[in-house]
């Protein structure tokens, strides 16, 4: 059972909305969560495209934030997650755009590869 996260009223994992609130559940989309969209199958389905590895951050971590935020279009936590999270970082992505990240995150300090 999981609880909705409007009213909090518990509802089964196979309801769609609150019976309670009529709030609709959505899917998690933390970038960093297992099931979300940066993870593991970033924006679509595992082999989507190809994987973008972050090896290493390096010094200046706020500048990969900032590449990170704007490449995938998510929030300062969402960002930061990601770029905490344990190394390597797999992000899937668009293969005419995978290039252009890698080298961003490469100009910014991080050490990190297509896959």
């Amino acid at each position: 059972m999981d609880r909705c996260p409007n009213c909090g009223a518990p509802h089964a994992t196979s309801d769609v909305a609150c019976r309670y609130c009529g709030v609709e559940r959505r899917e998690p989309t933390h970038p960093t969560h297992p099931t979300g969209p940066m993870r593991g199958g970033v924006g679509g389905s595992a082999g989507a495209g190809p994987l973008v590895e972050i090896l290493d951050v390096g010094p200046n971590a706020i500048m990969i934030i900032k590449v990170v935020r704007e490449t995938f279009k998510t929030g300062l936590r969402e960002a930061k997650d990601i770029v905490e999270s344990p190394r390597p970082i797999r992000l899937t992505i668009d293969p005419s755009r995978a290039r252009a990240l890698v080298d961003d995150l490469v100009r910014a300090g991080a050490r990190a590869r297509i896959v």
